[in-house]
């Protein structure tokens, strides 16, 4: 059998342990329980991740990079599952760094995500990240209006949220990690940035204003999570 996603195969190891699976889009396999390692996956699942946990840093140093005067993060996460804790976590670790205060906002609910970004944008010199999960992908029109309305610089986990609108995003050009024998590349990164930076409430670094518009990948765009 094959699946795509945490939401998806996440019942079909509960309906089966004794069928082959091999999924694909799934941020975390060994923090949701699929596979016991990433050397060794063990069960009757293997498949491919889409994110290293390692990115979340990139994403921090990125915000700074676009917008030196950022002081104070919003950091849209999915609490309820491993990938969101973990990729936070990464967040968390290289914000103080940075001299970046860390405000987490649930994205499960779009209501809450209006409320929150609302109130975080007020106090001024803001930035946000959008961690990778299922919820931030269903709400993604939401943040990337909330994000241009507060004038936030803000940093994506993917190249469909740029292509919406959003500003930009930092991922890998090989982006699939395979699972199977502990195979892994990520060869290199790639920066795409959405062609309408006037509309950011920041004067954009040289790097960017050199390359307006969304940089193709080598490999095929990633299906929404």
């Amino acid at each position: 059998m094959a699946s795509t996603g945490t939401a998806t195969t996440s019942p079909l190891l509960q309906a089966t342990r004794i069928l082959p699976i091999v999924f694909v889009v799934v941020i975390d396999p060994v923090g949701a329980g699929f596979v016991e390692s990433l050397a060794r996956p063990g069960g009757n699942a293997t498949g491919f991740t889409i994110y290293e946990y390692g990115m979340g840093g990139k994403w921090v140093e990125l915000v700074k990079e676009v917008a030196p005067h950022v002081k104070r993060l919003a950091v849209l996460r999915n609490p309820a599952i491993a990938s969101g804790i973990g990729q936070f976590a990464t967040v968390q670790a290289v914000a103080p760094f940075l001299g970046l205060e860390l405000s987490p906002i649930d994205v499960r609910d779009e209501t809450e995500i209006e409320r929150a970004v609302t109130a975080f944008a007020r106090a001024g010199n803001g930035g946000l990240i959008v961690t990778a999960s299922g919820a931030a992908t269903r709400h993604r029109d939401r943040i990337i209006t909330l994000a241009a309305r507060h004038k936030l610089p803000a940093v994506y986990p993917g190249r469909w949220f740029v292509t919406a609108g959003g500003l930009l995003c930092d991922v890998a050009n090989s982006i699939h990690r395979a699972v199977i024998g502990g195979y892994a590349c990520f060869d290199r990164f790639a920066l795409a940035v959405e062609a309408r930076l006037g509309a950011a409430a920041f004067e954009p670094p040289a790097f960017l204003r050199v390359r307006p518009k969304p940089i193709p990948f080598a490999s095929s765009d990633l299906a929404e999570a």
